[in-house]
């Protein structure tokens, strides 16, 4: 008994029992390499074996998905293949959700129909169309420069290599503190040129950023993560725009992921993406994932699968201008200590991704400005985990949503739909009947 009662106390019959200190050092070498070891299998398996369980990287450690999965039978040893970007089966349940969704956003009690028919034209609407003709006749004079330069290159059939700076937003930057854990980036110096071929080519038609009223949100849809799920909640979107966004959610799982749709005129359901974009048209469609990504290697990985995922929602959503949104930043104190989530490396997953924007249908557009210090990091004041928004500071991100607008692209793509130049929206039974298969886009 005694002895036992100096165990307890611990620190001094260690110096005592000799013995006992090193099977105690042993037990503790023991549990670190198992944690590690687990860490390192929930890392392999991120994509594939746990491709299916929910996990904030930003919060949670990798080896969570393995005890979580073990106790479903599934394990490290049991891996499944699976393509990038995966699309969901549609059940016959959810059919019957997506058709009751589309009746009740299509009804005469919406306050602005979504799927079906033109909105109509109302004070709000006419005043939000005035506000972006002045907004284009403003931009017009700096486009013109840009235009004039391009135009012996149009002529010779060059490919167009550059867009204007009122078209796109730069990516913001940030004070780099060397903490970046080098194995998640590209190489330091890559340059992430933009596209001189297929619809992320630059092709001279050019709509610059401008400012917009709450209608314009009326038929956008935004897609992301937690950040996202957080700019539904309290960024003042709530009954303007669509939602389909969730906690932990990443662009390796983007379309198989279950999410809950929140649609603008107040209906509920949980869909996946897939089952979302191939049945309710939207016009406008808004994508910001990337913080979860950050410790899955590596740079070009992302933007390989991003890109994959654009050629997906394109295909589905012809009709639709695409805004790839920056990833936000973390803050100071985050970006100082984290060799996954800081600053460093992701600017550069924002340089990478902006370069798929071509100033035509696809826009790049950086919120950091809006809420980060003059070194580039997300203000504390305005985080409450370094890495989230506090409710209060949504509305920052919103206003910069609202002045950074394409004036005139929307119409102008439904327009190339009615010279058929490209494909009209198709349902997925539409798109069955035809014979369409959908496939999944190889990395």
């Amino acid at each position: 008994m005694e002895e036992r009662e100096l165990d307890i106390i611990g620190y001094s019959n260690e110096i005592r029992k000799p013995g006992r200190a090193k099977k105690r050092v042993s037990m503790i070498v023991l549990v670190a390499a198992s944690t590690l070891l687990f860490s390192a299998l929930g890392v392999q398996g991120y994509e594939k074996t746990y491709a299916d369980y929910e996990l904030d990287i930003a919060r949670e450690p990798f080896l969570k998905n393995v005890f979580v999965a073990a106790h479903d039978d599934i394990y490290p040893w049991g891996a499944v293949t699976q393509a990038p970007v995966q699309v969901a089966q549609t059940t016959e349940e959810t059919t019957e959700q997506l058709q009751g969704l589309v009746e009740a956003m299509a009804s005469e009690d919406a306050a602005v129909p979504v799927v079906s028919g033109e909105m109509s034209h109302t004070a709000a609407e006419n005043a939000a169309a005035a506000e972006a003709q002045k907004a284009a006749a403003e931009n017009a004079a700096r486009l013109a420069a840009h235009e004039a330069s391009l135009a012996g290159a149009q002529e010779k059939k060059e490919p167009v290599t550059s867009i204007p700076a009122t078209v796109c937003d730069p990516v913001a930057p940030a004070v780099d503190y060397g903490v970046a854990d080098t194995r998640f980036m590209a190489p330091i110096d890559t340059v992430f040129a933009y596209a001189t071929e297929g619809d992320y080519a630059p092709t001279g038609e050019f709509y610059p950023l401008g400012p917009a009223d709450d209608i314009y949100f009326a038929d956008a849809l935004f897609i992301g993560d937690s950040r996202t799920d957080g700019l539904y909640d309290y960024g003042g979107l709530k009954g303007k725009a669509s939602f389909a966004a969730k906690e932990s959610m990443s662009v390796y799982k983007l379309f198989e992921a279950q999410l809950p749709f929140h649609a603008m005129t107040g209906e509920e359901a949980p869909l996946t993406l897939s089952d979302l974009l191939q049945n309710i048209p939207f016009k406008k469609i808004y994508i910001s994932v990337g913080i979860n990504e950050l410790g899955m290697p590596e740079t070009m990985r992302f933007l390989n699968t991003y890109r994959a995922t654009i050629d997906q929602i394109r295909a589905w959503q012809p009709q639709a201008i695409i805004y790839i949104q920056g990833i936000m930043h973390v803050t100071k104190e985050r970006s100082q200590k984290d060799k996954v989530f800081n600053n460093t490396l992701i600017v550069q997953r924002n340089a990478a991704i902006a370069s798929l924007a071509n100033g035509r249908d696809i826009f790049y557009i950086d919120p950091n400005p809006a809420v980060c210090d003059e070194e580039g990091n997300l203000r504390a004041e305005l985080s409450t985990d370094q890495v989230h928004l506090k409710a209060v500071a949504y509305d920052l991100w919103t206003e910069y949503i609202k002045t950074h607008v394409a004036v005139g692209a929307s119409e102008a793509r439904l327009a190339r739909i009615e010279r058929g130049e490209i494909p009209a929206f198709q349902t997925a039974a539409e798109r069955a009947a035809q014979g369409i298969l959908e496939e999944a886009p190889a990395e």
